[in-house]
């Protein structure tokens, strides 16, 4: 038998749907798989990044940060037609959920804590990058644009 190569999409609407599939939410969940494991790492086998950063926050944020750009990134190229408004409130609230369950997580590492002011860094980061992440999906003038690119 044969290997075939998949034939290209018969319409616009199968590229749209190829487009908008897994492929388009992949980076979201490896981006969760790793701060998960990162998550999952004991106190006693976390290097001191104190050493680098005074406050653990600005590496929650920054951490977050990514994750609520890239959902800003999906949600934006999903539902293009969306307000902007509406494209970060969706990403901040799922990043937001998704933090608050790390934290909890974190809580049953040993030596691990949970912290109300590490999930508000979460969320502040994940406020910070899907703004970005929204305003230069708008500024680049692909906001309510139909193409599939």
């Amino acid at each position: 038998m044969e290997d075939v190569a998949p034939s290209p999409p018969a319409s616009a609407a199968d590229a749209s749907a190829e487009t908008h599939g897994f492929a388009l939410w992949w980076p979201v969940l490896a981006y969760c798989v790793l701060i998960l494991s990162l998550s999952s790492i004991p106190a006693s086998a976390m290097p001191d990044i104190r050493v680098i950063w005074r406050n653990d926050k600005v590496i929650h944020a920054c951490e977050y940060a990514g994750l609520g750009g890239l959902l800003a990134l999906c949600i934006v190229r999903r539902w293009r037609r969306l307000a902007p408004v509406v494209t970060c409130a969706l990403a901040l609230f799922c990043a937001a959920l998704f933090g608050a369950s790390d934290e909890l997580y974190q809580g049953l590492i040993p030596g691990r804590s949970s912290s109300p002011w590490d999930f508000l860094a979460d969320a502040t980061g994940a406020l910070v990058g899907a703004t970005l992440v929204t305003a230069f999906w708008i500024r680049s003038g692909r906001a309510g644009s139909t193409r599939s690119d």
